[in-house]
This record gives C-alpha cells, structure tokens and sequence, in this order.
C-alpha cells in the first residue's frame, strides 16, 4: 500500500554503522560521549531556516562562527556558505535545533581541533566523480550525507567520518526517531582522541564518489540531465531539434528514451551521453534507417569513445548528405 503523496518516507539504512534514534536515545547518546570529553560542533545552514536563522543572533551567546566556504575555491559563495561553530548540550542554539525538525545541517562529535576538523570538511568541497571529472559535495546537507554514508564500504565511512568519532544528522521524515547517528567504522577498536590525532587534513581533491554513493540520486540527477540536454539540444541544433520535436511529440521525450540506453551501451560521463544525445538527434532528424546505428551502439559497451566516434561519423554523413 502506497503512502498518501504528503507522508513523507523515512530513509531506508541498510549500513550497519548507522543507526536512527529517537530524541531521547539522541539525549543519552551525547550524554555520554561529552561525559567522555568529546566535543560537539555544528555544520549549520544559515538559509535553512530564518527562524533558526533569527534565533542564532537572538541571544548576546551567539558563538563564533567560521565560513566553511572561506578560503577554498568557493570563497566569494560565501553567502550560501554552510557555518561551522562549536556547541555543547547546554548551549541555547543547540535546543533550538534540537527541536527544530528541520535538515539545518549535520552535528560533528570528537576530539579534532577545529583547524583539522573543518579542514577536513574543506578537503571535501570538491569530489572526483565516477569518470574523474571534479565535481561539488554538498555534504552540509544532511540528506545528502545520510545517502552517501548509507552507501559507504568501511573503510570509505572511515575516510568521510575524517577526524570525528561521530556524526548526528537531522532526519525529520521519521517523526519517532528523527536522529541518524552515523559511528565511525574505526570504533571501538580506537578511541575518539586517537582518531582525531591520527587524521591528517588533504590539501588535493581526494575523495572519489562510487556509482553506489551515487545511485539514490540517480532519478533526480537523471532527470536533469534530460531537461538539461533538452534545452542545449534546442540551442545548439535548433532546426534538427524542431524535427524530432514534431516526430515524438517532445524533445524531452525523446532524450528522456534514449538516456537509460545510454548507460547499457556503456557511456558514462556527461559529456559522452550529451555526444550520444546529438548523434541520435540528427539520425533522428536526417529520417534514415537506423540499423547502422544499431551496429554500432550493440558492440559500444567494449569501446565506448570507439562507438561514439562511430556514431558521431554515421550522423555527421546522414546530416551532410
């Protein structure tokens, strides 16, 4: 039985260094861990909410906060730059999140200093993505960090945990247990404080994102590269995209066709299913057989840019000619 469209659904965890926790379990939890002396520091939004936002400046104890976007490559996005300041249990900002039921961000436990812990979360702003372009992480949002730690392997949780013992991630689509706590793999067989002394920040762009870190966006990541290649198709091939536009009905639909083919027939990164996208628009628009195309695109998974060159020549003749 389907849900009403305006419940939402709690994550699935399927790693078993993650756990969901009620508020009080969350209470006890960080009862404990700062009764061990570990320390609490907050990634918060700033845009998430302006009530939080109004609540952070309503008090003369608002802390001391440092621009995680500062001196990296996204300096002068400061504005949507994500916060990073230190909290305890006792802290009034940290009641107002606490129940606020909002995705403010993440919560970051351990020993680090703050030099290496907010290092380390500089060091991950840029990412390689599976076909090794550089690509942004926007690991502040805690949907978008339960998703890639649900997927991590344990040695990968261990990398991204970085210097921290523990991370707390706001979840409110559970309402019973709007926590998931997030352990990293090298306890217990280290302490907090060993792990954080062990941590060395990375200066150069290291974390490499997996298809299986990438593959609870793919519906929404897939479906804007079809509205994406939809609107370069109509500015670059205009006359070519009119056609195919009147065949299918949409040149949306017909991109939205082809882009789950495209990943069988073994062309992973943007710029080579973008390439695909344009030969298959003038094979389209030239109205020819399509049985060469075929041929090629059957053996393309052995040779991907061997195919697309192929292609590109097939439908570069069909376009001239």
């Amino acid at each position: 039985m389907q849900p009403p469209p305006h419940v939402a659904i709690p994550p699935a965890i399927t790693s078993p260094y993650l756990k969901a926790l009620s508020q009080d379990e969350l209470d006890v939890f960080l009862e404990e861990t700062t009764a061990d002396e570990c320390g609490m520091d907050l990634l918060f939004l700033p845009r998430a909410n302006e009530k939080l936002l109004q609540s952070f400046y309503s008090a003369n104890e608002a802390p001391a906060y440092t621009v995680v976007f500062a001196e990296t490559p996204y300096a002068e996005l400061a504005q949507v730059s994500p916060w990073f300041f230190e909290v305890n249990t006792r802290h009034y900002f940290w009641h107002e999140v606490r129940e606020a039921g909002l995705p403010w961000g993440a919560l970051l436990v351990g020993k680090a200093d703050e030099a290496t812990a907010i290092g380390h979360w500089r060091s991950l702003l840029n990412v390689l993505m599976p076909d090794d372009t550089i690509s942004h992480f926007r690991f502040y949002s805690p949907t978008v960090l339960f998703h890639v730690a649900n997927a991590c392997a344990r040695h990968e949780l261990a990398w991204l945990c970085g210097p921290n013992s523990h991370l707390v991630l706001p979840m409110p689509e559970d309402g019973q247990k709007p926590w998931v706590l997030v352990a990293n793999p090298l306890l217990p067989e280290s302490s907090a404080a060993n792990i954080a002394a062990s941590y060395t920040v990375k200066k150069q762009v290291w974390w490499h994102v997996t298809e299986e870190q990438l593959a609870p966006f793919k519906e929404k990541s897939d479906a804007l590269l079809v509205r994406n290649l939809s609107v370069w198709l109509w500015r670059a091939y205009p006359a070519e995209a009119r056609i195919v536009h009147g065949q299918e009905g949409d040149l949306r639909a017909f991109v939205e066709k082809y882009l789950p083919s495209m990943d069988a027939w073994g062309f992973q990164s943007v710029q080579q299913k973008q390439r695909c996208a344009v030969a298959l628009l003038l094979l389209a628009a030239g109205g020819k057989p399509a049985a060469k195309a075929r041929e090629i695109l059957a053996w393309a998974a052995e040779n991907p840019e061997r195919a697309l060159h192929h292609l590109e020549q097939l439908a570069g003749n069909q376009k001239g000619g």
